[in-house]
């Protein structure tokens, strides 16, 4: 039998979402803020009068989003570079949409470079070309999209989930 598939290039579909954590899935409530939400958390966690929706929220309709079009036709995944996803109200939000959490911290993958997206599609039984990545960062972008990933930076929840609905039409 013949191996054609050198000579013919049949995409895959995307059977994976990659999802940055701060800034696409969880926001700071004070918008002026643009740091890391992990170094926020870690700061104030302790204090007395902490209340976790006082400093995060969730960003909810794209969440329902995935819960209602995606959970149950592609896995989801969490690639992240703090710990903010073992904060208990993060976990109890994302531990039953999302398969898979990723932590740079943890890891010690770093999102800028295109190897931790390699390990990440082949720790998912994955190729490349089967996941979407989207993140705030370009940079990080770049380097899913070096890969072989189908990433897109996030700039709204409209942009994102009409890319979405895209993928696989």
């Amino acid at each position: 039998m013949t191996d054609y598939s050198s000579v013919y290039h049949v995409p895959m579909p995307i059977t994976t979402l990659l999802f940055d954590l701060a800034h696409v899935l969880l926001f700071p409530r004070d918008k002026t803020y643009t740091e890391k939400l992990s170094a926020l958390h870690k700061a104030v966690k302790h204090a007395p009068t902490y209340y976790f929706p006082n400093f995060f929220e969730f960003n909810e309709e794209l969440l329902k989003f995935l819960e209602r079009e995606c959970k149950n036709k592609v896995r989801l995944a969490i690639f992240t570079t703090g710990t903010i996803h073992q904060a208990p109200e993060v976990a109890a939000r994302f531990l039953p949409l999302f398969s898979h959490i990723y932590s740079s911290a943890e890891t010690g993958l770093s999102k800028k470079d295109l190897a931790s997206y390699l390990y990440i599609a082949k720790d998912l039984r994955k190729t490349p070309s089967e996941m979407f990545f989207t993140d705030d960062t370009q940079e990080n972008i770049g380097a899913a999209q070096a890969a072989g990933f189908h990433a897109v930076r996030y700039e709204s929840n409209a942009q994102i989930m009409q890319e979405i609905e895209s993928l696989n039409s």
